[in-house]
């Protein structure tokens, strides 16, 4: 395990190594879109990117944008509110560290609870 040091007052959050066994660096994807749904038995969150939708004739940028989703995580309740707890933590080592982080004023849950970044988006 490494240690990775806050910069202004030398405190240390600790960090995983991000490696598979042989050694191999995990490949590190940016998510931009989460789609988080729950069954009785499992909590699933999808991880995507948006992209900028662009016509084709006028190459100009449509109002609207495209997930790619590219990653599907189950997890049983447990290990879900394991890791809102622990992503809890992490914001707040984050906001102490490097200041609060603002709220995106578009972000809302819909009545049938999914979670929207605020975009329209085009499938």
């Amino acid at each position: 395990m490494s240690e990775a040091s806050r910069p202004d007052d030398g405190t240390q959050s600790p960090s995983i190594e991000t490696t598979y066994a042989s050694g191999v660096p995990l490949p590190t994807q940016h998510v931009t879109n989460v789609n988080i749904t729950a069954t009785v038995t499992e909590i699933t969150v999808t991880l995507g990117q948006l992209h900028a939708l662009i016509d084709p004739q006028t190459k100009t940028l449509l109002p609207a944008v495209k997930t790619d989703w590219f990653q599907s995580l189950s997890l049983n309740p447990v290990l879900a509110k394991q890791m809102l707890l622990g992503l809890g933590r992490a914001v707040e080592f984050y906001e102490r560290t490097y200041g609060k982080i603002p709220e995106d004023p578009g972000f809302r849950v819909t009545p049938d609870d999914e979670l929207i970044a605020g975009r329209r988006t085009v499938e």
